[in-house]
């Protein structure tokens, strides 16, 4: 029989990849790539989370073809329950298969990886197409594993967690094979493909993994694939799928210092191709305004979306999250986008560990300025990511609590209003989540019309929608200053809340649909509420 691997990624929930992006786990499909490209060995992709599996789902998957190693993604904490069940299960009839784990989560907290899924041998850390290739290539020639640089593992002599040699970077992308596109979806109707134009970030904001995940290996952290080979990617895509159209970037920054001569080639072949694709990419606010030229020709290319790093709307915040940007360059980047006609949507954390009640206001006062406000820009809060230098300096003054959940860790702030209003978006979350989900239906909604070119009904329902988030929010913190939380307290804020904003969610649902219809979470039109029915 033929060496097999396969490549898992795991049944978890949350929000770090968006549902509606139905292509690929980016990492297990370049790992299958890569694997398939230098060698004849059998690779098998289970996507749980795509398929909805449990862990007892995916092991009679295995049973049926036995795999010689697994290689499981974990982008998350919040995935450890699930393949630790797996892995238990696994290792229980095929104790002789490797099971190793890879993404950002392992990499930067190896220790922790391997208390949560102690039947795991070996994790990946960083890049991993080199390194795993070596270690399957290893144990299919049954040679020894051990001193692979880039791996970590548990010697069993000692009871402790070795981390070998760090691996150097692929610094050229262009020689990587396209990822897998492994799920079938379809003619790309109504869908969203992510491409990875780029690898690592030249900035360094304190609380991001980007830097600190790329940064276990070594060499220039940022490489950048050329324009050509981005293009080629999308055809082949285009011509698997030929009603795809929508593409988002994962690169952190599409059109920073180092990438903009790559984004003008890139958008002059777009343009010379007169190709109808949609484009989204994410950005910063000085990038922005030093691109005025290129994000016209962008426009052009098809570009109708970009994410901006906002993240806060108090300086002094700004720069101790070392964004090397002031709240001035994120309303001029607001403006120019606004005044090309582009569609942004923006990263923002209202709560932080440095946050006090003066600013909330300093933030409520930007987002009035910046608009295309959802509710999960009045509500965000940092997290800690571990390995991020925001991570280590809470760490060293006992600030960090683990969380135990998709959020890694978490922190107390020093002002009680600020934990009160935490406690009340919690309950409103869990008393009446599809009030809160709705909001997300109404703000994705907006997006698409502008996206379909329907700026006029866009625009008013956009200034609909900032006023009823804004009232949300302002309801929500009033309250957070009339007394401490208690638990049933809380309930009946939630339950208020809900009353009063109930009839204005379902009048922008009601309005947005017919125009945009698209899945909500549930993958339906969300139901009109009502407080009887809750």
């Amino acid at each position: 029989m033929k060496f097999t691997i396969t490549l898992i990624n795991p049944n978890t929930p949350g929000d770090y990849r968006k549902a509606n992006v139905a292509t690929v786990n980016l990492g297990i499909a370049a790992l299958s790539a890569y694997i398939k490209k230098y060698s004849n060995y059998v690779v098998n992709i289970i996507d749980a989370r795509f398929k909805n599996l449990t862990s007892r789902e995916v092991y009679g998957e295995l049973l049926k073809n036995p795999s010689d190693v697994l290689g499981i993604s974990m982008c998350v904490h919040e995935s450890s329950l699930w393949i630790s069940s797996l892995a238990c299960m696994v290792k229980k009839e095929f104790p002789l298969t490797h099971i190793a784990l890879g993404s950002y989560f392992p990499s930067l907290f190896p220790q922790k990886a391997f208390e949560l899924i102690p039947k795991v041998d070996s994790i990946i850390m960083g890049e991993g197409e080199i390194t795993f290739f070596e270690l399957i290539s290893n144990l299919q020639n049954g040679l020894e594993w051990k001193h692979i640089h880039g791996i970590a593992y548990i010697d069993s002599n000692i009871h402790k967690v070795i981390t070998n040699e760090h691996r150097k970077l692929i610094q050229n992308l262009d020689i990587l094979p396209f990822p897998e596109r492994y799920l079938a979806i379809g003619d790309g109707s109504n869908l969203e493909v992510e491409i990875e134009g780029a690898r690592g970030c030249a900035f360094s904001c304190v609380f991001c993994s980007v830097r600190p995940f790329y940064g276990l290996s070594t060499g220039p952290l940022l490489r950048v694939r050329s324009a050509k080979s981005i293009l080629d990617e999308m055809l082949i895509l285009k011509k698997k799928f030929f009603n795809l159209r929508d593409f988002r970037f994962a690169d952190p920054d599409f059109i920073s210092a180092s990438c903009k001569e790559r984004a003008y080639k890139f958008a002059q072949l777009l343009v010379n191709k007169s190709l109808n694709f949609r484009l989204q990419i994410d950005t910063r606010a000085v990038s922005i305004k030093e691109s005025r030229t290129l994000l016209k020709l962008l426009k052009k290319a098809g570009l109708v979306s970009v994410y901006l790093g906002i993240e806060n709307g108090n300086q002094k915040i700004l720069d101790k999250m070392n964004k090397y940007t002031t709240v001035e360059d994120n309303i001029e980047a607001a403006n120019i986008l606004r005044k090309l006609g582009i569609d942004y949507t923006y990263g923002f954390m209202m709560i932080t560990p440095w946050t006090s009640n003066e600013d909330i206001d300093d933030n409520i006062t930007l987002l009035k300025q910046i608009g295309q406000i959802g509710l999960h820009n009045v509500f965000h809060e940092m997290t800690l990511i571990p390995g991020t230098p925001i991570f280590n300096s809470m760490s060293n003054v006992n600030r960090v609590i683990w969380k135990g959940n998709l959020h890694y860790f978490t922190y107390k702030t020093n002002s009680k209003r600020i934990e009160h209003l935490r406690e009340i978006r919690k309950t409103l979350g869990e008393v009446y989540p599809e009030f809160v989900a709705n909001f997300y239906f109404i703000y994705k909604g907006i997006r698409q019309l502008r996206w379909d070119g329907e700026d006029t009904v866009a625009t008013k329902l956009e200034y609909e929608n900032n006023r009823l988030i804004l009232n949300v929010f302002d309801y929500c913190w009033n309250k957070a200053g009339t007394y401490l939380p208690e638990k049933l307290k809380d309930i009946e804020v939630s339950r208020l809340c809900f009353e009063r904003f109930s009839n204005r969610v379902n009048y922008l649902i009601e309005q947005i649909d017919p125009y945009a219809p698209i899945p909500c979470p549930a993958n339906r039109l969300p139901p009109r509420m009502s407080v009887r029915q809750v």
